[in-house]
């Protein structure tokens, strides 16, 4: 089971020990009054911030992984996109020293690696590219709301919007649809 949790920075606060980054300097983008009570101090044309990313109890991104959120829910939209098309999919995130490489693997599967960390996940395929776009929808309706950004952030909404549809098209059979059944 997957958690994915968006999060804004509130810039007041200095981030000295990247081991022991203190969680109360983040609001959840769906705190909606949290954000609004920090909204003064967000920047509204970079919102850095963080995304909790969890497969089961195995933390995959966490605090210490901040970075602008506009840049890296748009770098994982396509990043999905590009596995849709190829398989395959790489970025460098916007600010943070790391790479991530992702790789579509036989029986409906994700392979993952994170560079910062040498770490790689075998991910379900169809719950992982759901969660990571549903993530990155709430991300960009929630903050319009709470910072009163009036559709700053549409066309990326949009895109995040059209590729999530274009998972749930691609799975809409089933997990293993596209597996071939035997004697077929």
């Amino acid at each position: 089971m997957f958690i994915c949790k968006s999060f804004l920075l509130d810039l007041r606060c200095t981030i000295l020990d990247l081991d022991n980054i203190d969680p109360t300097i983040f609001t959840e983008v769906t705190d909606i009054e949290g954000i609004r009570k920090i909204a003064q101090y967000v920047d509204k044309e970079y919102l850095e911030g963080a995304i909790l990313l969890r497969y089961y109890d195995d933390p995959i991104l966490s605090f210490s992984d901040w970075d602008p959120m506009v840049s890296l829910w748009i770098y994982f939209a396509m990043a999905v996109e590009e596995i849709l098309n190829t398989g395959e999919a790489h970025f460098c995130m916007p600010d943070h020293p790391g790479d991530l490489s992702f790789k579509e693997h036989p029986r409906g599967f994700i392979k993952l690696h994170t560079d910062w960390n040498d770490k790689r996940y075998w991910l379900p395929e169809k719950e992982f590219l759901t969660t990571l776009l549903q993530g990155a929808v709430e991300f960009y309706e929630a903050t319009d709301i709470a910072l009163r950004l009036q559709g700053k952030y549409l066309p990326e909404l949009n895109y995040c919007k059209k590729i999530l549809e274009k998972v749930q098209e691609r799975f809409k059979w089933g997990y293993h649809s596209y597996l071939s059944l035997p004697n077929e």
